[in-house]
């Protein structure tokens, strides 16, 4: 999850790059075909089919929506927010991922952690400042990828384990297509892609992937209550990233509503360590 994490990060480094001379529906576009280019070359060499029952299944299919309006709503983010504040309002997606795998999954939600995510969701309210009358719209954006992220997270869980992860992966890069087509159709732009255009391009989808590939395997390997903490490592990775080459800061407010987020969801998973802890001691 930690490597996903720092992957992403960088991913979204070069598309807040890329947004300065391409718009975001091309870029969704480009990145989306070209990592499912890739992707399905690998699947080729795995012998993997990409056609199967699962194409029946309406749950892969809302997991595939739910890819398409993450990425969307992340590079739309990206265009307008500084890196930093869009990752530190994304860390609210364990939260939400805890919330709806209760929902979903069946896994245990005590009040405690119940209380924990209330507090953390605050923490988020503090960052977008409702109340204020400079709201950021891109933290707003940022917000919907989170939510859309943490319901791919548990249907990924939730997913038949004979589907191949390299399947959803291929998948999940084809859905960014419609995703920049649906941007592209409220913004129709289009740019040339100049050759440093084109080597962030390949450094984000090379970057993603990678990213792609180690959280589906972590979301189907273990429980997502146990890993889902694990994301906050991006907002480090997004603040370095946005210091050293953006010259962003975040101010005090964003830092105070991040600290609960990230506590909020230590404690949740503190929590769960210390639960099974215990109940491998009362069987020993």
């Amino acid at each position: 999850m930690i490597g996903a994490m720092a992957g992403f990060a960088v991913s979204d480094a070069f598309i807040k790059v890329l947004t300065q001379t391409l718009p975001a529906g091309q870029i969704l576009i480009v990145s989306g075909l070209l990592g499912f280019i890739f992707l399905f070359g690998i699947a080729h060499l795995k012998k993997r089919s990409l056609t199967g029952y699962f194409l029946r299944l309406p749950i892969f299919w809302m997991r595939l929506a739910s890819d398409m309006f993450s990425a969307t709503f992340i590079v739309a983010a990206l265009v307008i927010t500084d890196l930093s504040l869009v990752s530190a309002v994304m860390q609210c997606s364990p939260l939400i991922a805890a919330l709806l795998a209760s929902r979903l999954l069946g896994e245990s939600l005590s009040v405690t952690k119940v209380c924990a995510i209330l507090v953390g969701l605050f923490g988020v309210l503090i960052i977008l400042k409702p109340w204020s009358a400079e709201v950021e719209i891109g933290a707003l954006l940022a917000l919907l990828g989170s939510v859309s992220i943490a319901l791919r997270d548990v249907l990924t869980r939730k997913m038949p384990k004979d589907i191949p992860s390299t399947v959803l992966i291929t998948y999940g890069y084809l859905a960014l297509a419609p995703g920049g087509l649906m941007v592209f159709l409220l913004k129709p732009e289009v740019s040339e892609i100049s050759n440093q255009d084109a080597f962030l391009i390949f450094g984000a989808a090379v970057s993603g992937m990678i990213a792609y590939v180690m959280i589906t395997i972590s979301a189907r390997t273990a429980e997502i209550v146990a890993i889902a903490p694990f994301r906050y490592s991006r907002l480090l990775f997004a603040m370095l990233i946005g210091v050293f080459i953006f010259g962003e800061s975040l101010e005090t407010s964003a830092l105070v509503g991040a600290s609960l987020v990230i506590g909020s969801g230590l404690y949740i998973f503190l929590q769960e360590a210390y639960k099974k802890q215990r109940l491998k001691s009362l069987k020993q």
